[in-house]
C-alpha cells in the first residue's frame, strides 16, 4: 500500500470557506496528546482490500505512553452522517 500525506495549506489555498486550516500561531501551539486531523492520499487501491476486510477502527495517540491506541467507543454513526 503506497500512500502519501495530502497537503492541507494547498487544498485550503483551493477552497478556503469550505477547508479550514489553523493558524501557524495555534499550530505552533500543539502539544503532545492533542488531536489532529490528517488526510491521507492513496496511491493506489490495494488499500480498499484493507478497508473491506473489517470493521473501520479510530486512533489516538496516549497522554501518558505517547503510543497510538484504539479509540473502542468511537462514534462511526455521527463520522458517516451526511450532516
Amino acid at each position: 500500500m503506497s500512500w502519501s500525506l495530502e497537503n492541507a495549506e494547498a487544498c485550503h489555498r483551493e477552497a478556503p470557506y469550505t477547508f479550514y486550516v489553523p493558524s501557524r500561531q495555534l499550530l505552533g501551539r500543539l502539544a503532545a496528546g492533542d488531536r489532529v486531523k490528517l488526510i491521507f492520499k492513496l496511491e493506489d487501491d490495494s488499500v480498499l482490500e484493507f478497508l473491506e476486510a473489517g470493521v473501520p477502527c479510530a486512533y489516538e495517540r496516549s497522554r501518558q505512553s505517547g503510543k497510538f491506541e484504539v479509540v473502542r467507543d468511537y462514534d462511526w454513526d455521527a463520522y458517516y452522517s451526511e450532516e
